[in-house]
């Protein structure tokens, strides 16, 4: 499966991180789809 993503979108969420800014992403694919493209940005 192919996503898009606005690079200023995964700036602003690489910096909450960094700021320890709790956040979530509300996605129409499958748990387990999200849970795969996320896994690495803990």
């Amino acid at each position: 499966m192919y996503r898009t993503m606005n690079i200023k979108d995964g700036y602003a969420m690489q910096l909450a991180i960094k700021k320890d800014i709790k956040f979530f992403v509300i996605s129409g694919s499958t748990p387990e789809g999200v849970k795969n493209d996320w896994k690495d940005w803990d």
